[in-house]
């Protein structure tokens, strides 16, 4: 731990402007905004099976690294050394063990890879998800540890993900029964009121993600079914629109909310956020001509 604690000053001792926004953008790009950006784009414009597949993944590692948070409950790097500066509060919440923007940016960008391997694209995804790591040792939010525990569950999260959809391809659906269906005894996890509010709030998130996805997806198979398989400008004006829709439905949502923000009501969000950029959206194809 002492080692840790003075190898994450030693990087804080070289601190400047430049590189807190050098390694803030770097620990962006493991961060909801981007993540679902991306995802979206691809969904939406290269492969709407490889956007699925990415997603599912993005959602169990989610969960799993929340999951994992509420066990162990480890402090972070300036709750235990005062000298340490925590230069990203607003992503610095919950506990610190392991590195959640380490295991799911690695995972993330480890899934792509596995859809697109080639060599360049390995050395480029390597060098994001090293940078994410690095990022938030270099911010004073992660051990070392926290950090290589949680690349190491990303990319094996991703590799066994991968390998289950690829052995059994036609099951898809009930896969991702399954996976609902493994962290539902986690919701009740959090007994204690203090540590649900602390921890559990991010797993409940996760959760209803992930339910609002897997709905949606049933309810855009049955009634729509999009291809991929249009002119270029039909795709973007798609994503274009399911980020719109994401954003108001994100917004709209929590304005609506705000002066009754719970766990039920963030949970609604959520769900809503996934099922109805997912699920109800596409059912726009069908009705307006430019999207067709």
């Amino acid at each position: 731990m002492e080692k840790q604690i003075e190898f994450i000053k030693s990087l804080q001792s070289i601190a400047n402007d430049f590189l807190d926004f050098l390694f803030n953008a770097f620990s962006f790009l493991g961060e909801q905004f981007i993540l679902i950006a991306i995802l979206a784009f691809i969904y939406f414009v290269l492969d709407k099976e490889k956007g699925e597949f990415i997603a599912i993944i993005l959602f169990s590692t989610t969960l799993l690294n929340n999951a994992l948070k509420g066990i162990f409950l480890a402090k972070r790097p300036f709750e235990i050394d005062s000298d340490i500066i925590n230069k990203r509060p607003s992503s610095s919440t919950g506990s610190s063990f392991p590195s959640g923007h380490s295991q799911i940016g690695a995972t993330f960008y480890s899934s792509i890879y596995l859809y697109y391997p080639k060599k360049v694209n390995l050395y480029l995804i390597s060098i994001v998800i090293l940078l994410i790591g690095l990022s938030r040792i270099y911010l004073g939010v992660h051990f070392p540890t926290d950090v290589i525990v949680g690349i190491a569950l990303g990319v094996i999260v991703a590799i066994f993900i991968n390998y289950i959809y690829t052995k059994f391809k036609d099951y898809k659906f009930q896969i991702h029964l399954l996976i609902l269906f493994i962290f539902t005894p986690l919701l009740f996890f959090y007994e204690d009121f203090n540590l649900f509010i602390k921890i559990g709030k991010d797993f409940y998130k996760g959760y209803a993600l992930l339910l609002g996805f897997i709905l949606a997806l049933y309810i855009e198979k049955k009634f729509v079914d999009f291809s991929n398989d249009v002119k270029i400008r039909t795709r973007l004006l798609r994503f274009i629109g399911g980020l719109l829709t994401a954003i108001i439905v994100y917004v709209s949502l929590k304005f609506a909310f705000i002066k009754i923000d719970t766990i039920i009501t963030s949970f609604i969000r959520y769900f809503l956020l996934t099922f109805i950029t997912i699920g109800l959206y596409p059912l726009l194809f069908l009705k307006v001509k430019f999207l067709k």
